[in-house]
């Protein structure tokens, strides 16, 4: 039963213990009413099946003679018997012998159903009678069949009558429990009602100094002074929190002051460390520019010198210093590397290239070094490995070149291996495995754990021994986990090490397929270089068998060979001896040379060799040597200065006019038709005039940058007005992602950043002008840059002669034309950049005197104004860095740097205009 949860708590209780009283009279009424209908009948079996029993005793005799009389005398005796309504007995074959009443075929309209009925002990139910038969025999034989109706109808009538009776009696206990219930509500239930009215008071008047009135002594009386306990407790915990609320009203004023102060304070430093992130940035931006631009002019000047004629001795130290100055090169892009990949801003490019060639490449950039060391260098290219793939190129370039420099650095004796492989994840990516395995010094097991951390060296000493700063492997692995791998490595110490990773690619054009070509013999003293080999040759699709020396190629008596590849190094200390013994046999012979050596293949051919290939052995050279492709060239010795010659028209944008020069000169060296604009705007209204092949932009420049400048070409061509798409190279110190993105897409095509080496400005010029004449050669340098800032810039010179000499067209001839013109052009500039930045500062204008400061600097550095060149450095990187300009010595030290310089020219012999030159020395 539902209760109302509105209705009172005496009416919820009085209708509970109601309705179980009445549930429990009903469950009892019915349990004893259906027990006594049970009884009942079962009585009312029994007694038809003591009837039946003296009828079948006594029967057996009438059905046994035939004597229907007597049989029928004995049914009728059964009248007597109130529930017995009919009888009758049958004969063995189902045939009816004798009935009560004795016309029961003609009055009984169930005469049929009791003729046919079975003997059963359960008899038929047809409520209200009930049918039965019983068997009749006679000592064990059968006679026949005794079949009883038997009526319920007295037994009904009794049980209605008791049903009745036990009703009445149910209504009137429910009629008492009633009574008793409401008697008891008042005792029990009263107290309750009395306290939920004083809870309502409570509730709706919010007063807690009401009481509910003492109850019995029982758990309702003890919730009644609960009840009061609470009140009482409430009422004096309302009179603490009014007294509370007066002190934390001024605790809140106090704290919410304070809080005021400090988020203030945390706006404060939020600016201090967003400006210290621009700080970091624009650091990184300034470090990129200003160790570039000194390294553009120290590897531009050896790039031009390669192109003068000198003796062994000066090659040699050109080499030396060029090899240095890469190496500092190298240094400083690991440096900055970190910085961006701590700063967040390195990001991935995909471009599409070939894993082969990188690896190829990778290794011939250390092959004459470990030559050198005499160490084996081998590269092993899986027949799996794509032809084209995209990925990060240049990154995946990086993480090669930096293992393989630490394993030629680590290795004095043995080989090094640098394998490639590729398979399908199961993600269906594409994953690159790429390995170097070298036999060098080992990393020792405890000392393995710091292995990748920055700045740091598995041992102190091998700083020391070895070199380096200890950031290659740290940025291999950063650079490997930002390609969608992991760099690992497996070292024994004083045996081998080897260092291992897969990065993430995407296919482009899928592996080359090598049909089965023939069989190569390999014969080679070193087992590593053998089993390489013979890698390297079945991935090509032939097949191959190694041999430590010729007397065991000799043995085997194998059919001769496609080729037999020897390498001049092995078991026998004659290398040559052995070509010239296999040579006699008639087998086709290639010699493994030293790489760029011209004696190696000379002694080779000399011996009997077919043909020669330089170690380490690149597929491509190893395929055109197995097939007999005389007109593919494997690799020769290259010089040491690559040529080009063109005759390109190019528009140079570049607002100072000393830098114009340098690079003008670079250009003509390259044959190269240039007109100079002076800044942006020139240089547009340059191109609307004049058709030409390629545009160097410079970034910043007056009255219009290269990035809006190179808007307004592009918009040009759009329009109709200009001539076709020219390609603009931006040409500049700036080697941030962010600098090289917005030259993009002002619609630059490519970016080149100093260094800028002869090979880069010649792949440039190539790549960007394919269609201009390409004719004898010239040599390729790159622009003068700023010297090496020392300690203290006031020890630097004011003049340094050498660096004037070597700009391009003067070459070191103190009475070229172009020297005195340059210095002319560079004093008269100068003296203007020098007033007007001490009007900038004058006037508080920093963006001025930045870029005055900013031009400044690159001119002096090229003509040699060493002093000068330092103090507008300075100066640059201070208004950059946002110092008071009230508080910049470097200031009044310009022009004394300045007169300097021109003293020092004049003392060296070179003429300045008298006017200008005395003005300027008299001041």
């Amino acid at each position: 039963m539902a209760l109302k949860p509105h209705r009172s708590l005496g009416r919820k209780l009085r209708s509970i213990v109601l309705v179980s009283i009445i549930v429990a009279l009903v469950v009892a009424f019915l349990a004893i009413g259906l027990s006594e209908l049970r009884q009942e009948v079962q009585r009312i079996q029994d007694q038809a099946a003591i009837y039946a029993e003296l009828v079948v005793e006594n029967g057996a005799a009438p059905l046994r003679f035939e004597d229907v009389g007597s049989a029928e005398r004995l049914l009728g005796s059964l009248r007597h018997v109130e529930q017995i309504r009919a009888a009758l007995l049958r004969r063995a074959n189902g045939e009816v012998f004798a009935t009560y009443p004795i016309d029961l075929e003609d009055i009984a309209p169930n005469f049929y159903p009791l003729r046919t009925l079975r003997v059963d002990e359960a008899g038929i139910w047809e409520f209200p009678r009930y049918f039965r038969a019983w068997p009749v025999r006679h000592d064990g034989e059968y006679l026949g069949d005794l079949v009883l109706e038997i009526s319920l109808a007295g037994m009904l009538a009794d049980m209605v009558e008791w049903f009745v009776l036990a009703l009445v009696g149910l209504g009137l206990g429910g009629l008492v429990a009633t009574l008793l219930v409401r008697r008891a509500e008042q005792s029990i239930v009263q107290p309750v009602v009395q306290l939920a009215s004083v809870v309502r008071d409570v509730r709706n008047s919010g007063r807690y100094d009401v009481r509910a009135p003492a109850g019995p002594r029982d758990e309702v009386g003890e919730l009644v002074d609960g009840f009061n306990s609470m009140l009482t407790e409430i009422e004096a915990r309302d009179s603490a929190l009014a007294a509370h609320r007066d002190r934390l009203e001024q605790d809140v004023a106090l704290r919410t002051g304070e809080l005021s102060m400090a988020k203030e304070e945390a706006d404060v430093a939020r600016e201090e460390a967003e400006a210290a992130n621009r700080a970091k940035s624009l650091f990184l931006a300034n470090m990129s520019h200003e160790i570039r631009t000194p390294m553009n002019g120290v590897l531009g000047m050896v790039e031009l010198l390669r192109g003068t004629e000198m003796n062994s001795r000066q090659v040699r130290l050109i080499d030396t210093l060029h090899a240095s100055a890469e190496s500092l090169l190298y240094l400083i892009n690991d440096v900055l590397d970190v910085s961006k990949i701590e700063a967040g801003k390195l990001e991935l490019e995909q471009i599409e290239f070939s894993p082969r060639q990188a690896v190829e490449d990778v290794a011939l950039l250390f092959a004459e070094r470990a030559q050198r060391k005499d160490v084996e260098l081998m590269v092993v290219v899986s027949a799996n490995v794509p032809e084209r793939v995209c990925a990060d190129g240049h990154r995946f370039r990086q993480v090669l070149n930096n293992l393989v420099s630490n394993a030629v650095k680590f290795t004095d004796k043995g080989y090094i291996r640098i394998d490639l492989d590729a398979r399908v994840a199961a993600d269906g990516q594409l994953r690159l495995d790429g390995s170097v395995t070298d036999t060098g010094i080992g990393i020792p097991a405890d000392l393995q754990p710091r292995l990748f951390q920055a700045f740091s060296q598995a041992d102190s000493s091998m700083a020391r021994r070895f070199g380096g700063t200890g950031l290659g492997l740290t940025i291999s692995r950063q650079l490997v986990e930002l390609m969608g791998g992991r760099l690992e490595f497996e070292s024994i110490p004083e045996e081998r090490t080897r260092f291992f990773f897969a990065v993430d690619a995407r296919l482009c054009d899928p592996a080359p397929m090598f049909k089965p070509a023939g069989r190569v013999a390999i014969v080679a003293g070193s087992a590593p270089l053998r089993d390489a080999l013979m890698v390297q040759t079945e991935a090509l699709g032939y097949e191959a068998d190694g041999y430590a020396d010729p007397e065991a190629l000799a043995r085997a008596g194998a059919a001769p060979y496609t080729a037999v590849l020897v390498d001049r190094h092995g078991t026998n200390s004659d290398g040559f001896a052995r070509i010239a013994q296999m040579a006699r046999t008639g087998q086709r012979i290639v010699a493994l040379i030293r790489l760029r050596s011209a004696s190696d293949e000379e002694d080779a051919r000399a011996a009997g060799a077919e043909a020669c290939v330089p170690k380490p052995v690149l597929a491509s050279d190893l395929l055109a040597v197995l097939r007999g492709d005389v007109s593919r060239q494997v690799r020769q010795q290259v010089s040491s200065a690559p040529t080009l010659r063109s005759r390109a028209r190019v528009l140079l944008a570049e607002d100072h006019p000393v830098n114009a020069e340098i690079v003008c000169a670079l250009l003509g060296e390259c044959g190269c038709r240039v007109t100079v604009a002076n800044n942006g705007r020139e240089a547009v209204a340059m191109y609307r005039k004049g058709a030409f092949d390629l545009v160097l932009m410079d970034i910043q420049m007056p009255e219009m940058d290269g990035i809006e400048a190179t808007r307004e070409i592009r918009r040009a061509e759009r329009s109709g007005t200009g001539s076709e798409r020219v390609p603009i190279l931006a040409l500049t110190a700036n080697a941030q992602r962010d600098d090289r993105a917005a030259a993009l897409s002002a619609g630059m095509d490519d970016y080149l950043t100093k260094p800028v080496s002869g090979e880069r400005l010649r792949e440039a010029l190539m790549r960007w002008a394919p269609t201009v004449p390409m004719d004898a050669p010239a040599v390729l340098g790159a622009p003068a840059a700023e010297p090496v800032d020392s300690a203290v810039v006031g020890e630097l010179p004011a003049l340094d002669m050498a660096v004037l000499l070597g700009v391009p067209g003067v070459r070191g001839d103190r009475a070229a034309p172009m020297l005195k013109r340059l210095a002319k052009l560079f004093v008269r500039e100068t003296g203007q950049q020098v007033q007007a930045l001490a009007e900038a500062f004058a006037q508080q204008d920093r963006s001025a005197a930045q870029r005055v400061a900013h031009k400044m600097k690159s001119a002096a550095a090229a003509v040699g104004a060493s002093r000068l060149a330092g103090l507008a450095r300075s100066l640059d990187t201070a208004l950059k860095a946002g110092e008071d300009m009230s508080e910049l010595p470097e200031v009044a030290e310009l022009q004394p740097a300045f007169v300097a310089y021109q003293k020092a020219l004049v003392d060296e012999g070179v003429e300045l205009d008298g006017a200008t030159a005395g003005k300027d020395l008299s001041s």
